[in-house]
């Protein structure tokens, strides 16, 4: 049977590279049956004999001899190869298109009569890869990154799986013609060129880090070992202070970019998950310069202006005390809007704010002297990040409002417990109790006495509780102003932690090191009549496509921070800060 012809459909993957490369042997990968990667084509110049070719392959990859390339018409000598090999192509040079052309397909030497269809590709190289599925930047995209693949009407017989496979060997063929290469030229000395400079920057670079990577994880591990410590009665730092956050999360930072370069130099880097590595790592990179550039000039502009804003702040500490608190509890205590509320317990919470108030302002007088080198101490923070900068003045700000929040508690607590003094009582009137065991509400019959007594306190809590309430919504309004900073706060700290500034910046100068996806697309229309026409009489049609990388959709480049946005606005959502608000709920810090 030797020689029949068979009816099938084959696909050629031709690098643009060699599509007026010299007669020679190709060279690639036989996918399966009927397909071919193409990764090279050696010159018959360059060799003596086929046996050349198979001692230069040997070893790389499992690249194997595909068959022969001949271009302007050079004769086609037969070979007893192709009776041994798997899949063997004869291709040659279409002189009106400048395309491949198939001209003959035997598979174990039977030859096959195929429907050709010849996919070009630029041939990826250390930057550059393909793939059917685009970056995974964020949790969002993880949990739904499905391939992103776009198919002409003349489209392919694979799927979206199996072609993944073959980009694999794609992009793999960028190492093999590097390999190749060395084996041609090992006894010439190679010049120098930057796709080979590259790699030694990139040495030098691992050498560099290598040197100082174990006393900076030890220096982080000591810092996080302290931001981590639980004091008694304060608790860890990193949850009473906002600076210590900050710090405790550049530190964690620092030691995950610290691990995952680590594992970049050991893991292949044609794959999504090693470049969304890499290009975690630059961009943290990127914002941490960028941080501490705009916390040296934050801090500039605070020494330079110091006096002004020393006064400035002077003013607001005065205003907050003497004007906000102090003139509105005075006001609390009368009878505010024409509300009638108990006069002795009135007069017994303003009077205590009023004394703690005036404490509060001799403590911070006392302090004074000391304020302006604070002040500068404030301000040098700025080698340490904008983000720290913002952080101790964050701190700052809860501590020269330290007082409000304790008023805003100790309200909070007291309407709290009228709230639940009121609810166990309602219960009472209709026959029922809490259980706490069973976490639930069981029925239960109380006497005369009971519900006498009852009737009593839920009375007396209930008329007490307006003048409660007029006090705690009074220093919850005030507590939302500190509340609003942090909020502003963690908003731009995600900003400065996860802005995708290195994505944008590879995103608008070049596209293809963000794989969003590969398209097939067909040759023009012209190259298409030609190719048909130049075909008329041969045993094999074929259909001519290019491979193209997608570009990714930019809103991908900030699915990161959206997630951290959206984490910031659930945890600070309208609902839940009205919900705490209703119930006496202290409103949390993160």
């Amino acid at each position: 049977l030797k020689g029949m012809a068979h009816s099938k459909h084959s696909q050629i993957f031709w690098p643009k590279d060699f599509l007026h490369s010299p007669s020679g042997y190709i060279i690639g990968w036989n996918v399966s049956k009927l397909i071919a990667c193409v990764v090279s084509v050696i010159p018959y110049s360059e060799i003596e004999g086929i046996e050349e070719v198979e001692e230069r392959i040997k070893d790389i990859s499992g690249v194997v001899i595909l068959g022969q390339w001949f271009r302007n018409g050079d004769d086609m000598a037969p070979l007893t190869i192709k009776d041994e090999s798997m899949i063997w192509i004869t291709m040659e040079e279409d002189t009106a298109t400048e395309f491949p052309l198939l001209r003959e397909l035997y598979c174990y030497g039977y030859r096959y009569t195929s429907t050709c269809q010849v996919i070009l590709y630029e041939q990826p190289s250390s930057a550059y890869f393909f793939s059917t599925r685009p970056l995974r930047l964020s949790e969002s995209h993880r949990k739904s990154n499905k391939a992103n693949l776009m198919l002409p009407s003349e489209g392919s017989a694979f799927g979206s799986s199996e072609l993944e496979g073959i980009l694999q060997q794609i992009n793999e063929s960028y190492e093999v013609r590097r390999a190749l290469h060395k084996r041609q030229e090992s006894h010439n000395r190679r010049r120098l060129s930057l796709s080979e400079a590259a790699p030694n920057l990139w040495h030098y670079i691992q050498k560099i880090f290598t040197v100082i990577r174990m006393p900076m994880l030890l220096y982080t591990q000591f810092l996080l070992s302290l931001l981590n410590y639980d004091m008694p009665l304060f608790g860890k730092l990193k949850d009473i202070s906002a600076f210590g956050e900050v710090l405790e999360g550049k530190l964690q930072v620092t030691r995950l970019r610290s691990s995952q370069w680590d594992n970049l130099r050991q893991t292949q880097q044609h794959t999504l998950s090693s470049r969304v590595t890499f290009l975690s790592i630059f961009n943290s990179l990127w914002l941490m310069g960028i941080d501490i550039l705009l916390g040296i000039i934050f801090g500039a502009i605070l020494l330079c202006y110091e006096d002004q804003v020393w006064a400035m702040l002077r003013e607001s500490q005065t205003f907050l005390n003497e004007h906000m608190l102090k003139s509105q509890i005075q006001w609390l205590m009368g009878w505010p809007a024409g509300f009638k509320l108990n006069d002795n317990l009135d007069r017994f919470l303003g009077m205590v704010f009023l004394f703690y108030i005036d404490r509060w302002t001799v403590i911070m007088n006392g302090l004074a002297p000391f304020a302006p080198w604070i002040f500068r101490a404030v301000a040098f923070t700025g080698i340490f990040g904008f983000s720290a900068t913002i952080a101790i003045g964050l701190d700052l700000v809860s501590f020269f409002t330290f007082h409000v929040t304790c008023f805003y508690i100790a309200s909070a607590r007291i309407y709290s417990l009228q709230l639940n003094v009121l609810s166990s009582l309602w219960k009472l009137f209709r026959g029922k109790k809490n259980n706490p065991l069973k976490s639930r509400i069981d029925s239960c019959d109380f006497d005369i006495d009971q519900l006498l007594l009852g009737t009593l306190l839920f009375t007396l809590f209930f008329f007490l509780l307006p003048t409660t309430a007029i006090y705690y919504f009074f220093f919850t309004s005030v507590r939302a102003l500190t509340f609003s900073l942090r909020v502003l706060f963690y908003s731009t700290l995600s900003l400065l932690s996860y802005f995708p500034l290195y994505h944008l910046l590879i995103y608008f100068t070049d596209t293809n090191f963000l794989p969003g996806g590969v398209q097939f697309e067909t040759e023009d229309k012209s190259n298409k009549r030609d190719a048909l026409r130049s075909s008329k009489g041969t045993s094999n049609p074929r259909v001519y496509l290019t491979l193209r990388n997608r570009t990714i959709d930019i809103s991908r480049l900030f699915g990161e921070l959206a997630d951290h946005f959206q984490e910031t606005v659930s945890f600070y959502s309208p609902m839940r800060c009205l919900q705490s608000l209703f119930f006496g709920v202290s409103l949390g810090t993160r």
